[in-house]
């Protein structure tokens, strides 16, 4: 796996634990004031993950022609597909093989 990856997968990571660990672990001697800044630490970050790997994205894909994308990634997870009318319903198969 890419560095740069991991990278920016451990930054949101461990920004979230510090700032939720410290509130779960410390909770009763922790002042309401660091708690809540604490918090809103943890829930920033989680924005921020969310701006950069959500809504970045989408927007690049903008200029994309819609649709398409929602059956290429089930047919790319999917190992079989299977699709049939009876008695005037619409019958979706998906079967995915897993190894236990």
């Amino acid at each position: 796996m890419n560095s740069t990856i991991i990278i920016g997968l451990l930054i949101p990571f461990l920004g979230t634990m510090l700032g939720s660990g410290f509130v779960f672990l410390m909770k009763q001697d922790m002042p309401v004031r660091l708690q809540k800044a604490l918090l809103g630490f943890a829930s920033g970050v989680m924005v921020a993950a969310s701006v950069w790997s959500l809504l970045i994205p989408a927007i690049a894909a903008e200029d994309r022609e819609i649709g398409g994308l929602g059956i290429h990634l089930v047919r790319q997870l999917m190992d079989e597909i299977r699709y049939e009318r009876v008695e005037g319903k619409n019958i979706l198969t998906l079967v995915k093989k897993v190894s236990c």
